[in-house]
């Protein structure tokens, strides 16, 4: 209960912001992670020389790639998400109604 709680209130902060914003954030964070691991993925498996120009050649490669890769997760997580925080949104709304019947039956 507690955990749905936070997860709605932090949700909300992040819905405010908006679905641009948190897929942002997911292309910044986890696309740049990703093009750090395909450009070395590249220098390993193609065993290439470390040079500014190889390096330059790989970063444009895998640039679209990583970006690709973290807006379709940013998307998903997205979607995942709101349904989550609907599905405690709506157990949340169910339980107070509950405790309102309740109350008004007692009295």
């Amino acid at each position: 209960m507690i955990e749905e709680r936070k997860f709605i209130d932090d949700w909300q902060i992040i819905q405010k912001k908006g679905q641009f914003s948190f897929i942002l954030k997911k292309v910044l964070t986890l696309g740049l992670l990703l093009l750090i691991i395909l450009v070395v993925k590249d220098f390993i498996v193609h065993s290439l020389e470390v040079t500014v120009e190889e390096l330059i050649n790989k970063v444009f490669k895998n640039v679209f790639i990583a970006i690709i890769i973290s807006v379709i997760y940013g998307a998903i997580v997205w979607v995942k998400n709101e349904k989550r925080y609907e599905k405690f949104k709506n157990k949340e709304s169910g339980q107070q109604e509950l405790i309102t019947r309740t109350m008004r039956d007692r009295y």
